[in-house]
């Protein structure tokens, strides 16, 4: 293995191992408070009948999706209060 190869090891095993670090973080009670609303709104979706509310629905929880990877919980809630009001 040449000096190369074992430099990118070693560079990827570092940012795999802050990639771990930053995952394994205890979660804030408004993180744990926006991870039980997604499960909640997933189930709602899940049991609603197909249509167009279940499609809007879905649309708004694919958005709080992308904003909870981004962590922006004021943007998820956001979203998943669309989703719940379109369900209804």
């Amino acid at each position: 293995m040449g000096m190369l190869a074992l430099n990118e090891v070693g560079m990827s095993a570092r940012v795999f191992s802050r990639n771990v670090q930053e995952r394994t973080k205890p979660m804030t009670p408004e993180q744990n408070k926006t991870a039980e609303k997604m499960t909640t709104v997933k189930a709602a979706w899940d049991k609603a009948p197909a249509g167009p509310k279940k499609d809007a629905a879905l649309k708004h929880y694919q958005a709080a999706e992308k904003a909870n990877t981004a962590r922006n919980d004021a943007e998820t809630n956001k979203e998943l209060d669309a989703a719940t009001h379109a369900l209804a």
